[in-house]
Formats: structure tokens, sequence, C-alpha cells
């Protein structure tokens, strides 16, 4: 157990030496001998604590370099977190609360920072959406190129990220809606709506408008609300 909880605190204190040191993907680490020396631990210690922080994506161990910092695959975070939901049991409703509270609570950020960029992404997301709605395409693919314009416009890196994380949680959510739900125009128009009022720059329609998208999935009995 101590082993344990010494291991954790020197992963602790080398990603905190990255950050306070200003490391970027691909800068190099100290040696082992020196973090040892630095926080003052055996260099097995280091050792198991770059190893840990190696499987979970935050440094490499190149041969004749040593330890770089790697720039953080956010895919693997959100199948660690992910796969810590699905042992919590959590339920569609709580997943569906959860995308609500963010997607709703962004558009008055985006509105505010939205650029062109942003809205030709959610327009081509829209074709694709056209597409899917003509027999071709993929439906997933549609939805995800949309909303994820949304956290894009509103230009915070951290947002961005957190929603990179959360992604995934999502998939079961649109599976059970895919396989519900009969026809695909009403989700073309709910986009469509959202798309219009985030253009007029109208935070409480877009808004209003979003909740209610979402909603249909209660609608179609993909989650239940009680």
């Amino acid at each position: 157990m101590e082993r344990q909880t010494l291991r954790e605190k020197v992963v602790e204190a080398i990603k905190a030496f990255i950050v306070e040191n200003d490391l970027k993907p691909g800068n190099r680490l100290p040696t082992e001998h020196e973090l040892a020396e630095r926080l003052s631990v055996g260099r097995s210690s280091v050792r198991e604590a770059l190893k840990s922080l190696e499987m979970i994506g935050v440094v490499e161990s190149r041969p004749k370099i040593g330890c770089i910092v790697k720039s953080v695959d956010m895919s693997l975070l959100s199948e660690h977190i992910s796969f810590g939901v699905q042992v919590r049991r959590a339920t569609m409703g709580e997943l569906l609360e959860a995308r609500e509270f963010l997607e709703a609570n962004i558009i008055p950020l985006m509105v505010q920072k939205a650029d062109p960029v942003m809205f030709e992404e959610m327009a081509e997301g829209l074709k694709m959406m056209e597409d899917v709605v003509a027999g071709k395409g993929d439906r997933r693919e549609a939805d995800e190129k949309f909303h994820m314009a949304l956290f894009k416009g509103a230009h915070n890196s951290v947002l961005q990220s957190f929603n990179e994380v959360i992604e995934g949680f999502f998939v079961r959510i649109r599976k059970e809606f895919a396989s519900r739900v009969p026809g695909n125009q009403q989700w073309l128009d709910d986009h469509r709506a959202i798309y219009e009022a985030l253009k007029k720059r109208d935070a409480v329609l877009a808004q209003a408008l979003m909740r209610a998208h979402l909603n249909r999935y209660a609608d179609y009995g993909v989650i239940s609300r009680s």
C-alpha cells in the first residue's frame, strides 16, 4: 500500500514538473536519476511513475533519448472515464442530462465568440444530415460533426478538450436513438432550426431549441426522465 501511495505521489509530482516548466510535446524530461534527486525518492519509484504516465499517454520512452512529453490523446482518457461510468452503471437519463447541461450552456459563449469557420463546419454537418435523410451517409458522423462545431466555436481549449473526453459517452445514446426513431427528417429539422437561431445570434432561442431536440430522446422512449 505504501509503494502504491508513493507511486501516485511521484506521478503527480512529475505531472506538476511538466506543467510548471512549460514542457511541450516532444520536450525531454530529466533522466530517472535527475528526477529521483529532485523529488527525493528512489529511482525505482520514478521508473514506476514514468511507466504509469506512459500507459495513459502523457510521456513516451524513446531509446537513446529518454522520456519525452507526448501530446495527450483525449480518446484514451475518454476510454478510461467511459469505462468508469459504465462500471458505476450510469443511466441513459444521466448521460442525457450531462449532454444537455453542456451543450445548452455553451451556446451563449459560442454566440459571443463564433466565427465564419464554425458556421461553415455546422453547415457541413447539416449537409451530411441531408445526405442521411436521402438514404446515404452516416448519421452518427453527421451528428458529431454538427455538435463538435459548437464546442470549437466557443474557442475555449478547456471546454473543447472536455467535450472530446465525454463525446464517447454519447455514442450509446445515438445508437439507441437511431434504432428507435422512425425516419430522420425531424432530426434534420431540429438541427437546421438550431443552426438558424445561432446564425441570428439568438442564444435564448438556440438554447430552447437544443433542449427541445435533446428531450426527443425521452419522447421516443430512448431514455426515461423519471
